[in-house]
């Protein structure tokens, strides 16, 4: 299954087009965290604060791995020039933290710290272009009249608010749309 299908099977199950497209852009910006095998902190972060789609995040989010990995150098080196800072030779830098953990964060802890101010200031207007990039783009696949599973269309709510008597389905249909208009 691959994440195109995902992203429908999220969409069918009642998630509106607006809190997936959210959740993804939270998913691809978290999932660049410049600190690889943590982007799930930021993820689970953004997924309480701002009430996202858990499934829908998450799985962008590792379908972001191989850029999270090759983000971490611009990030680091975005950093050290918003802060003034000598640039570090960073070329092997995910190769040594793989290698020895506490020897990396000597040498790289604060070009790290200094990727991460980058990628902070990079998050919301990221986030902020891919939500309204992707809303349209969802929008376009749950056209607008035609919400999702759950989303409270009375034809998929069969069985529930049965009208009195034994009236056709009818009767029901436009007693149901007059209140609409009324509501």
């Amino acid at each position: 299954m691959g994440i195109s299908d995902k992203v429908k099977d999220l969409l069918s199950s009642g998630v509106s087009p607006d809190k997936l497209s959210l959740s993804m852009a939270f998913g691809v910006t978290c999932g660049i965290f410049p600190v690889p095998g943590l982007t799930t902190v930021p993820v689970l972060l953004v997924i309480f604060l701002f009430s996202l789609n858990a499934p829908g995040t998450m799985i962008v989010n590792y379908a972001m791995t191989p850029l999270n990995i090759a983000t971490v150098i611009p990030f680091v080196k975005a950093g050290e020039r918003l802060m003034g800072a000598a640039p570090v030779e960073v070329g092997n830098m995910v190769a040594e933290f793989n290698e020895d953990f506490r020897a990396a964060i000597a040498k790289f802890g604060t070009s790290v710290l200094y990727g991460m101010l980058a990628w902070a200031i990079f998050l919301p207007f990221a986030t902020l272009l891919l939500h309204l990039v992707l809303r349209v783009l969802l929008r376009k696949v749950v056209p607008a009249g035609k919400p999702a599973a759950g989303g409270g269309a009375p034809e998929q709510k069969k069985g529930k608010g049965k009208g009195k008597g034994g009236s056709n389905g009818k009767a029901k249909k436009g007693k149901k749309a007059g209140s609409k208009k009324n509501n």
